[in-house]
């Protein structure tokens, strides 16, 4: 993220060298945000898509039981 010349990473490197906190906040709620929606999608996709799929066997049965 700091090796980057665009991207908010960029920003909040850029806003820290000339001292603009407020900046460097938004830069960092933002990349919380995005993380948090980023997390949300992969559990819904996991979830709803991915699960369907997933092959039951004896042993998976067997534990679930105990």
């Amino acid at each position: 993220m700091i090796a980057a010349t665009v991207g908010i990473g960029y920003f909040i490197l850029h806003s820290s060298t000339f001292y603009r906190s407020d900046r460097v906040f938004v830069g960092i709620v933002t990349l919380g945000v995005l993380g948090m929606f980023a997390e949300k999608l992969i559990s819904y996709v996991i979830r709803n898509h991915l699960l369907r799929h997933r092959q039951t066997d004896e042993i998976t049965i067997w534990i679930t039981e105990c």
